[in-house]
């Protein structure tokens, strides 16, 4: 008796078991999108150099050295905003949005300055 139910609760146990999905993890990750790490810790993000914290400052973009407009000037003593401050590339620029200027609002070191950017710790 104690052999059938083993054998009852072995076979069973098998045929009970919920089936594997058809690619498991061997196919890609098995933890759910994080998306980007840095939504809402833009004030925690740090650079040694900021284009225009000081007054208007002219930049220069070397991936446009084939366009006829190379230089540029920003103005980042006031935050951006699309219509009062289009010039400002403050540090909170760096983290993406998805609001319909996030385009045109981008993080600028001073020019000539390579600036390594100190993520929140």
């Amino acid at each position: 008796m104690r052999l059938w139910g083993w054998l009852l609760a072995v076979l069973g146990g098998g045929l009970c078991q919920h089936p594997e999905p058809p690619h498991g993890c061997s196919m890609g990750s098995c933890y759910p999108v994080t998306g980007d790490l840095l939504v809402g810790r833009a004030e925690q993000l740090k650079a040694s150099s900021t284009c225009g914290l000081q007054g208007p400052q002219p930049y220069c973009i070397v991936s446009h050295l084939q366009e006829e407009e190379k230089c540029f000037v920003c103005d980042s003593r006031r935050p951006y905003a699309p219509l009062a401050n289009p010039l400002s590339h403050r540090m909170e620029n760096a983290v993406p949005s998805f609001l319909p200027h996030r385009r045109k609002a981008w993080w600028q070191s001073e020019n000539g300055l390579a600036i390594p950017i100190q993520p929140p710790g």
